[in-house]
């Protein structure tokens, strides 16, 4: 039986956190401060909101946790980091599509 191929698609807010997580190891504290320097957001409300993305992104293997903390929490946010609108801002999440999906979204 032919496997089913899905992708993954990650909206804006869940993106700049995958930038974090890409250029070095980060902590769910380091994920919350970078989502607040690029929205303008206060980090305790950001934190629930990483928690979940964190979840999800380990839920479909394409993140694994340490089990201790390696993340540069001195150093959250990076240079390239800028400020979006805050009313851009929306939780982060993830969404998987099949192949009947993205036919349908790309209008073909």
């Amino acid at each position: 039986m032919p496997t089913r191929r899905r992708t993954t698609v990650l909206n804006a807010t869940a993106t700049c956190a995958w930038e974090g997580l890409v250029s070095a190891a980060a902590t769910r504290e380091d994920l919350s401060r970078r989502l607040s320097v690029c929205y303008g957001r206060d980090v305790n409300t950001l934190r629930s909101h990483v928690d979940a993305l964190v979840a999800a992104l380990a839920a479909e293997s394409l993140i694994v946790e340490s089990p201790t903390p390696t993340g540069d929490t001195a150093n959250a946010s990076r240079p390239g980091d800028v400020l979006r609108s805050q009313n851009g801002y929306e939780p982060p999440a993830l969404s998987r599509f099949g192949e009947l999906e993205k036919l349908v979204l790309s209008g073909e």
